[in-house]
């Protein structure tokens, strides 16, 4: 059971979203169980056990008007709960998706952190590394998060600014 399978997607694009969810969850485990660096997409979602409750029932009935206010609330949750997501490199598992493992590697070509994370496993796999060139990769690792997490939190304040403008008519669209 995922929730994908309930989706208006066709079947094509379901198995490609459980593909990359597969390699998502497996590709950090494969490196943690070894040892190994990687960058980790952890997200906890700090025991809200009734907002879970009512996710489940929203994905398996669907029950809502679009336009309700109950609908919009639940939504602006969500929404706040994918912002919570981060990247490190220490794992402490994805609640959100339910996976111990998780991380972004599945879409080089969307994503930086995939790349890099697909840049980690080839590294470590195929040269010998001394202690010197792990605890440099390793903070190299680490400087990327860093980098990744503040790049995402401005980019979120950016889009919150530019939507309360054009929200308040400050901005107008181009016609």
């Amino acid at each position: 059971y995922h929730h994908s399978l309930f989706t208006d997607k066709s079947v094509s694009a379901n198995i490609v979203q459980e593909t990359m969810l597969l390699v998502n969850s497996a590709h950090p485990k494969y490196l943690s169980e070894r040892g190994l660096i990687s960058t980790y997409r952890n997200h906890q979602i700090n025991g809200d056990v009734s907002l879970a409750k009512v996710l489940e029932s929203l994905l398996q009935n669907n029950h809502l008007n679009a336009g309700s206010d109950e609908y919009q609330n639940i939504i602006k949750t969500i929404k706040n709960m994918y912002l919570n997501a981060y990247y490190s490199t220490e794992n402490k598992g994805h609640e959100g998706l339910g996976y111990k493992y998780y991380s972004h590697s599945s879409s080089p070509a969307r994503r930086f952190i995939d790349s890099f994370n697909q840049y980690l496993l080839y590294f470590q796999l195929f040269h010998h590394l001394t202690d010197r060139d792990y605890y440099d990769l390793e903070k190299t690792a680490k400087e990327i998060v860093t980098h990744v997490n503040n790049r995402k939190l401005e980019n979120a304040e950016f889009a919150s600014e530019y939507n309360y403008l054009r929200y308040k008519e400050k901005i107008l669209e181009k016609k």
